[in-house]
């Protein structure tokens, strides 16, 4: 849009400028009968006139292109503080659910770690019974062969002789 205003205001002071040039050729082509001095210097002067009106003409146009960088530059300087802004919210956004994901994998390995050591700790205590048992029942299975081994077979004392010698 402001392209568009720039591109018609420079068209318009073209127009301005060229009517005012061929305003200038008439009249100096009017002025020719006169003398040659003041026909030169009133041409000097409209030249000088015309050039004055470029020089109004490119100060507003300049003027023009200021207005619209100065506002460009405001809209570009607004638009990247919300893409900041918009960029931060989605950092903590993601920030946050990282920590939240970070936490509950914390308590799941800490209750896992809990699980495995109540696991370890009745794993030892049953380990321990079985032992026990183990011991006991070796003891147990040591007094059986001592008596029977004590027994006599009904097969003669040399025979019962060989079979404790065995074990």
């Amino acid at each position: 849009m402001a392209l568009n205003r720039r591109k018609r205001l420079k068209e318009e002071h073209a127009t301005l400028i060229q009517g005012e040039l061929l305003k200038m050729e008439e009249e100096l082509q009017a002025e020719k009968g006169e003398g040659e001095p003041a026909g030169e210097i009133w041409r000097l002067q409209r030249e000088r006139e015309v050039l004055v009106l470029q020089l109004e003409v490119l100060r507003r146009e300049n003027g023009e292109v200021e207005r619209d960088l100065e506002l460009m530059h405001r809209r570009c300087s607004e638009e990247l503080d919300s893409h900041r802004a918009q960029s931060l919210q989605v950092f903590r956004a993601f920030r946050q659910v990282f920590e939240e994901q970070k936490d509950a994998l914390d308590r799941r390995y800490r209750t896992l770690l809990g699980e495995a050591i109540q696991d370890a700790i009745y794993l030892s205590a049953r380990n321990q019974q079985l032992e026990a048992e183990n011991a006991r029942l070796h003891g147990a299975l040591a007094e059986l062969r001592d008596a029977l081994s004590m027994k006599p077979f009904a097969g003669g004392s040399q025979h019962c002789r060989r079979d404790t010698a065995t074990t």
